[in-house]
């Protein structure tokens, strides 16, 4: 009966966030902004409820109105936000949207040698600038979807990968230059630099900040710039595993230098965020699928702890201790990040702290419209922002917390649906 009541509900939000061209819109109430960036994330909750329908229409309707590049401004694509694109079109049962795929994943690879360059021009035909971690979530697409990609693409896009990690292999983090700085340093030495002058106290960090500013160096660590790489990685090692401890090197160096919280860099920036649940997420499943680290197990059962910490000491979790935001994409991400390290541990303390995060999500319902809120301000209760992509996304806890509680986070019914892609 819930499986029955759900699936009507989510064909009626389906067409409420329909914009009047008969696609869901990032927006709510909806707009001529599409939700094309965000599919891959949806469609395998529309493939558990057997909404295939739904699927094949927002692809046609999508493809009719905008062709293979779904582009906002009709002159480039940044590669980031489309690997979702080309993984929805890859969730399809018809071959045709497969060969989009295929077409999509041939033209934005030109150029690419070393590594896979961000953004593709819609009018020169032709990729360009430099080394950017967070395109690398398109190679998590590309391992996924081997059997169904040219043969030609798949083994072009292996090779791209592993000539990445040689680049990456002599540097302790994934380092990301923008094509603007100074053209009077080479590549390979703005990375060699900035590697030496990687601190975060003092004078050093004054110099680094320096540097940063003087090299237009972008510099991100736990969020999408690193994780989006370190996910695909972990792809690749599921089939070869060669390079696990270059992987390990990654992953550590993060946890020796910034201990906890994990901070994330933003140009001269710091920020203590939730979202260092993509560290927890990567470490459980790297010792699930390729290798259990102990010590790395332990930072992410610590990183876990910090903010189990805020959420006993606030009553609900937000993102550091000094903030009252809290944003329903990040709670329900921690709950699934604790039933990993559940599953990985055997400790239920992780079991029973992880459904208790997840019944806090009840508090961005809006019982009106029976719509999740995004954000609320906890010290005035004020709700913000409807988002089509979260109400969607909200039914990864309904299935995994409700629907098949009883089931492993890394059984084959769940792990698809409950990764962060």
């Amino acid at each position: 009966m819930m499986h029955t009541s759900l699936r009507g509900g989510i064909i009626e939000k389906v067409n409420l966030f329909k914009n009047e061209h008969g696609i869901i819109s990032s927006e709510y109430p909806p707009t001529k902004e599409i939700i094309s960036n965000n599919l891959d994330d949806l469609f395998p909750f529309f493939k558990y409820f057997d909404l295939n329908d739904i699927i094949e229409e927002q692809l046609k309707n999508i493809v009719d109105r905008y062709g293979k590049f779904p582009s906002k401004n009709k002159l480039d694509v940044p590669l980031w936000s489309y690997d979702e694109w080309i993984g929805a079109l890859f969730l399809s049962n018809d071959k045709k949207y497969h060969k989009i795929g295929n077409e999509i994943l041939s033209d934005v690879a030109i150029n690419s040698d070393t590594f896979l360059r961000p953004v593709y021009s819609l009018t020169s035909r032709k990729a360009f600038s430099n080394f950017t971690p967070r395109v690398y979530g398109l190679f998590e697409v590309v391992f996924e979807n081997k059997d169904i990609i040219d043969k030609k693409i798949y083994e072009q896009y292996c090779e791209i990968f592993e000539k990445t990690l040689l680049l990456i292999q002599k540097n302790d983090f994934l380092p990301v230059i923008d094509k603007k700085g100074l053209p009077l340093f080479s590549q390979e030495f703005k990375m060699n630099l900035l590697n030496s002058f990687y601190y975060n106290n003092g004078i050093k960090r004054k110099v680094k900040v320096f540097l940063i500013t003087i090299l237009d160096y972008r510099f991100r660590k736990t969020m999408k710039e690193s994780t989006n790489f370190l996910f695909s990685f972990l792809e690749y090692l599921k089939f070869n595993s060669t390079q696990k401890n270059l992987y390990k090197k990654l992953i550590k160096n993060i946890m020796l230098t910034d201990s906890i919280p994990v901070k994330t860099f933003a140009n001269e920036a710091e920020y203590t965020v939730c979202q260092s649940t993509a560290i927890i997420d990567n470490i459980c499943d790297f010792s699930y699928f390729i290798e259990r680290d102990i010590e790395m197990i332990n930072y992410a059962v610590l990183l876990a702890d910090f903010f189990i910490d805020i959420f006993h000491k606030k009553g609900y979790l937000s993102r550091n201790y000094e903030t009252d935001i809290v944003m329903l994409d990040e709670v329900m991400d921690f709950a699934i990040a604790l039933k990993r390290i559940y599953s990985i541990t055997s400790n239920t303390e992780y079991r029973d702290m992880a459904e208790k995060i997840f019944d806090s999500c009840k508090i961005f319902l809006c019982e009106d419209t029976n719509l999740h809120y995004t954000y609320i301000d906890m010290k005035t209760n004020k709700r913000t922002h409807i988002d089509p992509k979260y109400n969607f996304l909200f039914l990864k806890g309904v299935i995994i917390f409700e629907l098949e509680k009883g089931k492993d986070i890394y059984s084959d019914e769940l792990y698809s649906l409950s990764k962060d892609r």
